[in-house]
């Protein structure tokens, strides 16, 4: 199996907030989260900082693209996948050399070892998911729409299409995203995940997804709950992360948070997953 890095190299970058190694069999599979600025520097109030990585958000394009090739070189992999993410459920496989062109999906995965697959989040929840024994790993960009319309389990739909073994033990981290507390939302967002519920994920617990808001129409959305029932049905070994809250720590992009009095320029973290080339 092959060494579990240190991550020295990114022990002092103020970008990236946390990395580490997860062993499986015949390698290591990696995960990393970026941040918008330094743990006790806020930048949720609104503003790209030093650390945007999305270039849909109106930040200069080369000041991205500098960050981006910047992230891949301390990562120390071949490439990252990136996406233009639209709320949907459609599932990229990711293989090289890249496509000139940044493909619209909401979820990727591949089965090549040093190639890093990206979910740019302000908000919504960084789906990072691993297969133990086989060879592939996915991410998945886990907004309500994304997550109601069923964008994990197409997910793990296209990797067995593909002739991966789904049924092998899995494991999936959740990135930070808006917690319950800070997430209302209206009626017809109410009813679609309360429809996902009932025809998908039966025995999921409806209170634990949908919580009574401060209005009488309104209601607090548990994103990480959501996401989490899916995965159980999925067979999910295990889940990790899905603790952190964007909208209250003041180093993580909130979109909710910088727009609450009015628009404002918000910039977008990434989570990254990839596989170490076996050695």
């Amino acid at each position: 199996m092959s060494a579990v890095p240190s991550f020295s190299a990114l022990a002092d970058d103020p970008c990236v907030l946390r990395a580490r190694a997860q062993p499986v069999r015949g390698g290591v599979v990696h995960l990393a989260q970026t941040t918008g600025a330094a743990p006790g520097t806020a930048i949720a109030s609104g503003g790209y900082g030093a650390c945007n990585l999305g270039d849909h958000v109106g930040d200069v394009p080369e000041g991205v693209a500098v960050r981006r090739e910047g992230l891949r070189a301390r990562l120390g992999v071949s490439a990252i996948g990136w996406l233009e993410q639209v709320h949907g459920t459609a599932v990229q496989e990711v293989r090289e050399p890249l496509p000139p062109t940044v493909a619209t999906a909401d979820a990727q995965w591949t089965r090549t070892p040093s190639v890093a697959l990206a979910i740019m989040t302000a908000d919504c929840l960084p789906i990072l998911a691993w297969s133990l024994e086989d060879r592939w790993v996915a991410a998945i960009h886990g907004g309500w729409r994304g997550l109601v319309g069923g964008v994990i389990t197409a997910t793990l739909r296209s990797l067995a299409e593909a002739g991966s073994n789904v049924h092998s033990p899995w494991q999936a981290w959740l990135g930070p995203a808006i917690s319950a507390p800070c997430y209302e939302v209206d009626a017809p967002v109410h009813d679609a995940v309360q429809q996902r519920l009932q025809r998908h994920l039966p025995r999921a617990s409806m209170k634990a997804v949908l919580l009574p808001g401060r209005a009488p129409d309104r209601w607090q959305l548990d994103l990480v709950a959501l996401a989490r029932a899916e995965l159980g049905v999925l067979g999910c070994a295990a889940v990790w992360g899905g603790t952190e809250c964007t909208a209250s720590q003041p180093h993580y992009y909130s979109y909710r948070q910088a727009n609450r009095v009015g628009p404002q320029p918000c910039g977008r973290q990434a989570s990254l997953v990839w596989r170490a080339p076996e050695g």
